[in-house]
């Protein structure tokens, strides 16, 4: 069992068994894929008691099946007594629905007497411990449970991943990307393949960072909010410049702003709520305003905290109506840019 909020390395950890047991050059022949809500139960135990073709084991991949165990279709909570109803899902199911939940009897009675020939893997997302999801398993299973990592952790296996890539970084652009794209495992290593690339034979740096990886372009746009409210209106103009230099047009910097400013009204509603005041970076206030983990959900929580609600109200209709006035051609681009920019700086 290959579990965790960690999907990244998961999906990794499937693939690696996968190859390992079905063996090479006969990997698709032995093996059978079962994803979400497509999974079957009846065509799934049939494929972990069938024989392997040609070779010793046999894989079956089961995705997301106990995590319809323990959070049933129409059910807000996990739990045994909710997943014993009689749908089998996926096509040719008895529950009625696109997403029928998993007859857990039949389940249990299929693992009982499995082949030695067969891997059967079940991966999932996150499970409680004790949930009705991992109980299915038994405890005979292997559980593998795979988070995202933080703090220290975070930092050694950015470091592993580039020197596993040939490559090295600087402690500085490792800590940097580790603050701007957070835990999202698979994100960081699109980003460090990239880095690595670029650098070539060299150490990455800092610089590198800053140059390549999106969310350090982001961080201009904070900034210059920042400046904005606080009325520093060279160092708005000025950052805002560096974004248009570095590629961005002005009808995309804007959109930036707006969407910025928006994910801060939205975290003030949710304070407001009594949402965020504990871990307020967390995943899941992350998700409801918009922003990911880690950096960028930070700096907005910041700003949320800072900021009035009136002034972030009245930046929103500076921006529509200045977005309105480029597309009617009232006004050339970057002038429209530079104006809203004084006019906000200025506005109370």
């Amino acid at each position: 069992m290959i579990y965790g909020n960690d999907e990244y390395s998961v999906a990794n950890r499937v693939r690696a068994l996968r190859k390992e047991a079905a063996g090479e050059g006969l990997e698709e022949a032995n093996t059978s894929v079962f994803d979400g809500d497509r999974n079957n139960l009846g065509e799934l135990l049939a494929a972990a008691h069938a024989m392997p073709f040609l070779a010793e084991r046999r894989v079956v991949v089961a995705k997301g099946l106990l995590g319809r165990i323990e959070n049933p279709p129409g059910s807000r909570r996990g739990g045994a007594g909710g997943a014993t109803g009689g749908g089998t899902g996926g096509p040719g199911g008895t529950g009625g629905t696109s997403a029928a939940r998993v007859d857990v009897a039949k389940l249990t009675a299929g693992l009982q007497d499995l082949p030695p020939t067969t891997e059967l893997i079940f991966s999932d997302g996150p499970l409680k411990r004790n949930g009705a999801g991992l109980r299915v398993v038994g405890p005979g299973a292997r559980l593998e449970e795979h988070t995202r990592k933080q703090g220290a952790d975070l930092i050694a296996w950015i470091s592993g991943r580039f020197a596993d890539l040939g490559s090295r970084a600087s402690p500085a652009a490792v800590g940097l990307l580790a603050e701007l794209v957070g835990s999202d495992a698979r994100a960081l290593d699109q980003e460090i393949a990239k880095l690595a690339t670029y650098a070539g034979q060299e150490p990455v740096q800092r610089e590198h960072v800053v140059l390549l990886v999106a969310p350090a372009r982001e961080a201009n746009v904070f900034a210059a909010v920042d400046a904005i409210v606080e009325r520093r209106l060279a160092v708005a103009t000025r950052l805002l410049y560096q974004l248009l230099a570095a590629g961005q047009s002005v009808q995309s910097v804007m959109a930036i702003i707006a969407a910025q400013v928006r994910r801060v009204l939205i975290a003030q509603e949710l304070l407001v709520a009594g949402a965020g005041r504990e871990g307020g970076a967390g995943e899941a206030i992350a998700a409801k305003v918009g922003a990911r983990p880690g950096f960028q959900m930070t700096k907005t929580m910041e700003q949320a905290r800072r900021f009035r609600r009136e002034y972030l109200v009245e930046m929103m209709r500076q921006l529509l109506e200045t977005d309105l006035a480029i597309k009617r051609g009232d006004i050339e681009e970057q002038l429209a840019l530079e104006l809203l920019t004084a006019r906000l700086a200025n506005t109370r």
